[in-house]
């Protein structure tokens, strides 16, 4: 059964028939974290690159160190399966054509690497 994504530990469906729509990212939280780098960094962003960015940020907090499958619908960005080792493509291979059409395979990057890597150090000399 498809589960809702955690930040820790496989949210894979485990057939085809179980992969329907883990989440769409824009309908999760935006847990505070990622507020925080919206704040820092994307004060210079159109609003569509906003809504991309924070985007880009909630899949890496949720997803990021798994391989995710996920497709662009009306409302937005869906998880469709994610996870490690072969529960992507063993899920993918288990679906018709029909049902994977316009399906993508990404790789984010862990949200707290990120945030280390592009986030200056806080007054603190901490990284955030």
């Amino acid at each position: 059964m498809a589960r809702l994504p955690r930040r820790s530990g496989s949210v894979a469906a485990t057939t085809a028939a179980d992969a329907k729509t883990l989440a769409i990212i824009e309908d999760l939280e935006t847990p505070e974290k990622v507020t925080e780098v919206l704040r820092i960094l994307g004060t210079d962003l159109s609003r569509k690159q906003g809504r991309r960015f924070a985007r880009d940020l909630k899949l890496s907090y949720y997803y990021g160190g798994q391989e995710v499958a996920c497709r662009e619908t009306k409302r937005g960005l869906e998880v469709v399966v994610s996870g490690w080792g072969n529960e992507v493509p063993t899920t993918l291979d288990r679906m018709g054509v029909e049902e994977s059409k316009g399906i993508a395979v990404v790789f984010p990057e862990p949200f707290d690497a990120w945030v280390r890597e592009m986030l200056p150090p806080s007054p603190t000399g901490r990284r955030r």
